[in-house]
């Protein structure tokens, strides 16, 4: 009788690696008198980003930890009616226009996640993410950059690494 080995993956994590998921909050980017961060109705961490005026700009520069290929995720407040967007870069790279969409239901007024269309390819160490509205009152609360294709952002943000601006490091 032959004996056989036979390899089982229940999981699929023999073929799928978990990917990584960091966290940028409001917070992380400066105030300015076109810039402002403040208490908001639901967002995750209490305060949200809001760009007063259109053609504001903010950047925050973060220490990435890990080369890869990421997707970056944005929870914004919209009122469906395309008033209030921002456009994102990184690193120089615009990576999506993000804010004021229709949601799932139709209803104006809530916060929801929007991804980026395309992954971009990150190299470990300072990473320079800018936004820029074209809009007033634009309404960003948390940013997510995950190298998983399947990750969906939402509940309990807890778990994710945070990553903190090089300017509030100390």
């Amino acid at each position: 009788m032959k004996k056989f080995l036979i390899l089982f993956c229940a999981s699929g994590a023999l073929f799928m690696a978990a990917g990584a998921e960091y966290l940028i909050e409001c917070e992380s980017f400066p105030v300015t008198p076109d810039i402002k961060v403040e208490p908001w109705w639901k967002a995750s961490g209490e305060n949200c980003l809001i760009l007063l005026k259109k053609d504001a700009v903010t950047v925050a520069d973060i220490n990435l930890p890990e080369a890869g290929d990421y997707y970056l995720w944005v929870r914004d407040f919209t009122l469906c009616n395309n008033s209030r967007t921002a456009a994102v870069f990184i690193n120089g790279q615009k990576v999506g226009v993000f804010g004021d969409r229709m949601a799932g239901d139709g209803k104006p007024g809530i916060w929801i996640w929007t991804r980026a269309v395309k992954p971009l390819h990150l190299d470990a160490g300072k990473t320079e993410i800018k936004i820029v509205a074209s809009g007033q009152n634009v309404r960003f609360d948390t940013l997510v950059l995950s190298s998983n294709a399947h990750f969906r952002p939402g509940g309990d943000l807890s778990k994710i690494s945070r990553l903190v601006p090089d300017a509030q490091r100390k």
